[in-house]
């Protein structure tokens, strides 16, 4: 009997143990979405973002669809994001809409950014800053906890999809009304990509939603995909001078240095500065 005793104690034990060494905390689970991610060399994926806001003088709602790629190359993160935004707002019963096309490209020298606005097209040309959040890695978790409070929620299958659960609360809410004042973040337990966002009020009402889709990780792509052409007529503001020379680098590297002071922008007759694309 005794002995009976014993066995059923020690697999109640041996049980509770290996629970306790499954069981997931926040930072494991960083550290398991950081690890798959940042194994990657290239990635593509489409991003929608909807938003819906309201205050007591205005109302609208935006769409924004972005396609990314990136790509490591030696300690640069190359990358190619075009972005396609709708906006819609009503004020004191006059309804406006804009429509705004971006594209953004680190060629692994200079940051291009050729936007159209209606008719009008200008491409800017600076210096890398800061690396966009666009890989789950250390730089986008880093990027996060720096406004917001983290907190594991449980699992959730998402489209079939198995994904860790994380809320992000502001450490200093916004005090405009009808903006998220907590996001869910949803993260593939297979690729590490998150997978959506959902953004509430502090009524607990969805305010915003960001879905990614057509995700491809390490899909064939070349150096030159992320080569820059200026379109032809397009006016080129080069910000360069007014930045010190600093190479954008993977994402555990120290942040750049302090700009020099503002100095009058310098347009520049367009011409392609880097090889167009294949």
């Amino acid at each position: 009997m005794k002995r009976r005793v014993k066995c059923w104690v020690g697999a109640v034990v041996v049980l509770f143990c290996t629970g306790a060494v499954k069981a997931e905390t926040l930072d494991s689970v960083i550290k398991a979405i950081t690890d798959k991610s940042e194994s990657y060399q290239s990635q593509q994926a489409r991003m929608i973002r909807e938003q819906h806001f309201e205050n007591s003088q205005m109302k609208g709602s935006s769409e924004t669809n972005t396609a990314y790629e990136w790509l490591k190359q030696g300690d640069k993160f190359l990358y190619r994001i075009e972005t396609k935004s709708k906006t819609t707002t009503s004020m004191a019963g006059k309804e406006r809409t804009q429509e705004t096309t971006t594209l953004t490209v680190y060629d692994g020298e200079y940051v291009w950014m050729l936007s159209e606005i209606g008719e009008q097209k200008r491409v800017l040309k600076t210096r890398p800053t800061t690396e966009p959040t666009l890989a789950t890695n250390k730089a986008f978790f880093d990027s996060l906890k720096e406004s917001f409070e983290l907190t594991l929620l449980p699992d959730e299958t998402l489209n079939g999809q198995a994904t860790w659960v994380i809320q992000a609360t502001p450490r200093q809410p916004s005090p405009q009304e009808g903006m998220p004042s907590v996001l869910v973040l949803n993260f593939d337990k297979d690729t590490a990509v998150n997978l959506k966002t959902v953004g509430k009020d502090s009524g607990g009402k969805e305010v915003m939603t960001i879905s990614t889709k057509d995700v491809r990780t390490n899909p064939p792509l070349a150096a030159d995909h992320f080569a820059f052409k200026v379109p032809e007529g397009v006016e080129v503001i080069d910000m360069t001078d007014n930045q010190p020379a600093q190479p954008q680098t993977q994402p555990n590297a120290a942040k750049s240095e302090e700009p020099k002071p503002a100095e009058t922008p310098k347009k520049v007759p367009v011409k392609p500065a880097v090889p167009s694309n294949p």
